[in-house]
């Protein structure tokens, strides 16, 4: 049998818990792999409105395609006592890593644009765009400028693709597959020789131009 005054002590107990936990501030960290790049300044400006809008405290770091300065910043992040993470990360082949981090900090984490797998090769919660689905709407879209642009009326014309990828990062490479799959369906680019892969190295801008 609970007495009045137990259940009273009960009762102030669980209002303390529930205002100290009212009363904690969340703080997410987010990792770019490239914060200046105008897509992830503007991922980034997107996480930062949502946690003021929601009373979150938000903190970013940019990676700036090194890995070495990638895991330091998630030890970094995780000595300023984040919530949880969201990271693109500099390459895929540290996820381990970082899930080892963060795993050993209690820390959750929540992938963005680039998947990472842990260890046993589970892929972390993620999101980002259905890759190859993007792919094939791009090159629907490509086909459609190429016909209107006559590439192909006249049968002595050479057209081919260049395919500007990175074999090392699987979000490229799906696209590139999206890519390849609608174009051949939809032009008469139907031979693998139509299609020309140049590895990026990492699929950025800087070590595509060239």
């Amino acid at each position: 049998t609970t007495t009045v005054a137990a259940e009273t002590t009960t009762t102030a107990v669980a209002a303390e818990t529930t205002t100290a936990a009212a009363a904690k501030t969340f703080k997410f960290g987010y990792i770019s792999k490239l914060l200046t790049h105008p897509w992830f300044t503007a991922e980034s400006a997107g996480i930062e409105t949502f946690c003021k809008e929601n009373g979150i405290e938000y903190v970013s770091a940019d990676a700036n395609m090194d890995d070495e300065k990638c895991l330091q910043l998630v030890d970094e992040l995780i000595t300023q006592k984040i919530d949880a993470l969201m990271i693109c990360a500099t390459s895929q082949g540290i996820g381990p890593a970082i899930v080892e981090k963060c795993t050993k900090a209690g820390i959750p984490v929540l992938t963005i644009d680039d998947t990472l797998l842990d260890s046993a090769g589970k892929q972390l919660n993620h999101v980002g765009l259905p890759t190859k689905e993007v792919g094939i709407m791009g090159g629907e879209a490509l086909a459609k400028l190429a016909k209107e642009m006559g590439f192909f009326d006249d049968a002595k014309n050479v057209v081919k693709v260049m395919n500007l990828t990175s074999p090392k990062l699987s979000v490229l490479m799906e696209r590139t597959e999206g890519y390849t799959e609608a174009l051949k369906k939809n032009t008469p680019l139907t031979q693998d020789s139509d299609y020309i892969l140049v590895d990026t190295k990492d699929g950025m801008l800087n070590n595509a131009l060239p």
